[in-house]
């Protein structure tokens, strides 16, 4: 049994199909449970929709359904940002993309349902740890893939990766509502980190990577000063279930030699938000400084987005 499952976000309603025949199809796909039973071929032999918050009520006991029959469920939560990636080929070209060795710890942040773990475990990495917020998507993992890999029930927003000891390579397909809020913590554990291969939105990507012009805003001008952004490839919605509305872009971070201390990283992120907090206005309105050494002046005249983040922090410096 073939089955391919098609999303149309103008009306809201998942399509499975069986060959070219639509066979179900389910309105509001955020409150809906999805299970297709696999067979030892990984054929599908069965197919259930069905309403998550009826079921809960019932006392169903929905993780019934992850047997060792290879049953596998799926809640897509929109609070969380939920969009699974599963093109395979996009799949192996994100994990191609980190050169993982056979020496390499690695962790994933929202691994979901676990296709990007499945590639990575194919790489044979020495240790590989996954940060999930999602309970009900933990226990997916575990069950699937057992000792193989260590998983940490946690909010990568605010996860203190530092505690987990020693260097990294870090993948993920960040959740789009959350994407920033993720890497800003990370600049916290930057010492974590030997290089991230991540997925955010087209948009953010490209913000990310600016260094001047309207898409540029203040955590590009903080992150660019720690690491080097490479954008990699675009990805299309239609690799996703359910598609996003726009494209998503997989871009690579790596850490620079460049570094500061605690306390000054917390002053300049600061003086960042200021900077860029009316992007139409100059510098001088909006850091609102009473007075400034005269070799200043040229900069106060401009505005933020007008300067790369090595003179952002030249000027910070010279001011405080």
């Amino acid at each position: 049994m073939t089955v391919r499952l098609e999303y149309d976000s103008q009306v809201d309603i998942l399509y499975i199909r069986l060959k070219d025949d639509p066979i179900v199809e389910s309105e509001h796909l955020e409150d809906k449970g999805i299970v297709l039973d696999y067979n030892e071929k990984d054929e599908v032999v069965g197919i259930e929709i069905f309403d998550w918050s009826e079921r809960q009520r019932s006392g169903q006991r929905i993780e019934s359904k992850l047997t060792d029959r290879g049953i596998f469920f799926m809640k897509l939560k929109k609070s969380l940002g939920q969009h699974f990636l599963r093109d395979k080929n996009i799949i192996r070209k994100i994990v191609d993309s980190g050169n993982i060795t056979l020496e390499d710890r690695v962790i994933e942040i929202g691994p979901g349902g676990g296709a990007l773990t499945e590639e990575i475990l194919k790489r044979n990495p020495k240790e590989l740890i996954a940060i999930e917020i999602d309970k009900e998507w933990v226990e997916h993992l575990r069950k699937k893939f057992g000792d193989r890999i260590k998983i940490v029930n946690a909010d990568a927003t605010k996860f203190d990766f530092s505690s987990l000891d020693g260097k990294f390579k870090y993948f993920g397909n960040l959740p789009y509502n959350v994407s920033t809020a993720i890497l800003r913590n990370l600049l916290d554990h930057r010492k974590s980190i030997e290089k991230g291969i991540f997925m955010v939105q087209k948009e953010v990507a490209n913000r990310l990577s600016a260094r001047k012009g309207k898409e540029y805003g203040y955590l590009p001008a903080l992150l660019s000063l720690f690491f080097e952004i490479k954008k990699l490839f675009d990805v299309p919605p239609k690799a996703f279930t359910p598609p996003p509305k726009v494209m998503s872009t997989v871009f690579m971070m790596t850490p620079k030699e460049f570094d500061m201390e605690e306390k000054e990283l917390i002053e300049f992120e600061s003086f960042l938000k200021r900077a860029f907090s009316q992007r139409r206005k100059k510098l001088k309105s909006n850091l609102k400084l009473k007075s400034y050494p005269e070799e200043i002046s040229e900069y106060m005249e401009k505005r933020a987005e007008e300067l790369p983040p090595e003179e952002l922090l030249e000027l910070f410096r010279v001011i405080y």
